[in-house]
C-alpha cells in the first residue's frame, strides 16, 4: 500500500489551519529522529504561523484582509513544501508518517475480479454521433472503467472497439449518426478478468 501525504490546506478554516500547523510543528519537533532535517526549516513555518495568527487576531478593513489571507496563503505553500519532504522520508511507512503530524489520503482497495455492472445505461449524446454510457460506481473497489462497442454487426465483443475512464460515465464519440451501436461495460478491479455486461444497444443520432 503506497502512503500519501495530504497537502489541502485551502479549505480549512483560519482556526483550523492554524491548529494543523501547531500539530504538524509539533509532532515533528517531537520526532526529529524521523525528520532530522525538515525542508523547510520548522522555524520557517513557526514564524509564519506568528505572523498568520497575528493576521487573523487584528479586525481591520479590507486590506488587513488581504494581509491575512497573503499570510495565510504564504503558510500553506510552507505546508505543502513539507508535505513533499515528508512524502520522501516517510519511505511509505505509514507509522512513520503518522509521527510527522500529517494526515494520510484513505488507501484505494480494489478487489480482483468485480461483478457485473448494475443500471448499464445508454442515451443520446449531446453532439452528433455521440453516446453516453453509464454505469453504478463500485466506488474504491474498482480503479477503471471499460467500454466495448460495435457499429459493424459483429456477434463477437472479443473484436468490439474498446475506451475506458476513471469514472463510472463515459462519452462515446465518432459514431456513425442513424445507426444501431451494441454496447458493454465492465468495472476493472486488480485483475485483468472483466465480468461484461449485457448487451445493450441505441441508435445514434
Amino acid at each position: 500500500m503506497e502512503v500519501k501525504i495530504k497537502d489541502g490546506f485551502s479549505q480549512l478554516t483560519d482556526n483550523n489551519l492554524s491548529a494543523e500547523t501547531e500539530t504538524i510543528l509539533n509532532q515533528m519537533t517531537a520526532n526529529a529522529v524521523d525528520y532530522p532535517v525538515p525542508s523547510p526549516p520548522l522555524a520557517t513555518i513557526a514564524t509564519a504561523k506568528g505572523v498568520f495568527d497575528a493576521d487573523k487576531a487584528f479586525k481591520g478593513g479590507p486590506a488587513q484582509t488581504a494581509l491575512k489571507n497573503q499570510s495565510r496563503a504564504d503558510l500553506i505553500a510552507l505546508l505543502k513544501l513539507e508535505a513533499l519532504y515528508v512524502q520522501k522520508t516517510c519511505g511509505n511507512d505509514l507509522a512513520k508518517a503518522l509521527r510527522s503530524g500529517y494526515k494520510t489520503r484513505a488507501p484505494r482497495h480494489p478487489v480482483g475480479v468485480l461483478p457485473p455492472p448494475l443500471n448499464f445505461q445508454l442515451k443520446a449524446g449531446k453532439n452528433t454521433g455521440w453516446i453516453e454510457a453509464s454505469m453504478k460506481s463500485y466506488g474504491s473497489k474498482a480503479h477503471s472503467y471499460v467500454y466495448r462497442y460495435s457499429q459493424d454487426g459483429s456477434t463477437d465483443p472479443e473484436t468490439w472497439s474498446i475506451v475506458t475512464s476513471t469514472s463510472a460515465n463515459k462519452t462515446i464519440m465518432r459514431l456513425i449518426a442513424l445507426k444501431l451501436v451494441f454496447v458493454q461495460g465492465a468495472g476493472v478491479g486488480t485483475s485483468t478478468t472483466l465480468v461484461w455486461s449485457s448487451t445493450r444497444s441505441i441508435g445514434v443520432l
